[in-house]
């Protein structure tokens, strides 16, 4: 199984050291780690825009992680 290297660039995080089967299960157990992620209500909506966050869309045609040999 390979081994894989997860970094945040621009981040004073430390260089995780992941064994996963592919990049993208690597990355998903260092996100799950990392971030939480809930359903918005309408209010926070509301107020993250207000502040000037801007809305993404991640059904943008999704693209590939290169494997790295």
């Amino acid at each position: 199984m390979p081994i894989y290297l997860v970094n945040q660039p621009k981040s004073d995080a430390p260089v995780r050291v992941i064994e996963a089967d592919n990049r993208t299960q690597a990355l998903r157990h260092v996100a799950e780690a990392t971030f939480k992620v809930d359903v918005a209500s309408a209010t926070d909506v509301a107020r993250a825009l207000s502040s000037g966050t801007v809305l993404e869309n991640a059904t943008k045609q999704q693209r590939e992680l290169p494997e790295v040999e």
